[in-house]
């Protein structure tokens, strides 16, 4: 597993010497993730931090790349591995439409042992808030998306909403929210950097 991240790690921190238009543009992001999960008939909690990324082809297609490890009580941990490739196109001034396709790799350590491998398909929508109706920072998105993740045994249908408020050109700060089936919910602080 490890070789399989080398290629997208890297392609992602070569970003900063490719061109891409404004409105896709490379990134790397790092997040802290609060999330709570019902898993073997119990309620869990846990905390942990995820690393996200893409590398602009062009003005609207993306490859994509991410890691996140949470720690749930009684020894749980989960591990999500991803990678695949998305599509953004403004379709009005200040709102894009996109879809995204992700290869999941999923580890749960500890008692609860298992590992999943799935398909996630799904559609997002981004708003940019005008400068009348909130006047902080650079630029203001609100950011949602649904979506379903295929497994071998399960599909899990997801959605999430998010914001990201740019204190630069370039560098932002940002909050969301996700729901993955009746099972788990995860919110997430985060700061991103565009290249």
């Amino acid at each position: 597993m490890k070789r399989l991240l080398i290629i997208p790690t890297t392609c992602l921190f070569l970003a900063s010497t490719a061109m891409a238009a404004n409105d896709n543009p490379h990134y790397m992001s790092l997040s802290y993730i609060n999330s709570d999960m019902e898993y073997a008939g119990s309620d869990l909690s846990g905390s942990g931090v995820g690393l996200s990324g893409a590398l602009a082809l062009n003005s609207g297609l993306s490859l994509l790349a991410g890691f996140e490890t949470v720690d749930f009580d009684s020894d749980l941990t989960a591990r999500e591995y991803s990678f695949g490739a998305g599509y953004r196109m403004e379709v009005l001034s200040g709102v894009t439409l996109g879809a995204r396709y992700k290869y999941l790799k999923t580890k749960l350590s500890g008692e609860g042992k298992s590992n999943a491998s799935g398909n996630q398909f799904a559609g997002e929508l981004q708003v940019e808030i005008p400068d009348w109706m909130i006047s902080f920072g650079k630029k203001r998105l609100v950011e949602a998306y649904a979506g379903q993740t295929q497994y071998s045994n399960d599909d899990i249908n997801e959605a999430g909403v998010g914001m990201r408020i740019y204190l630069t050109e370039s560098f932002s700060l940002g909050a969301s929210y996700a729901q993955e089936g009746d099972d788990r919910s995860d919110f997430q602080i985060f700061i991103r950097e565009d290249r």
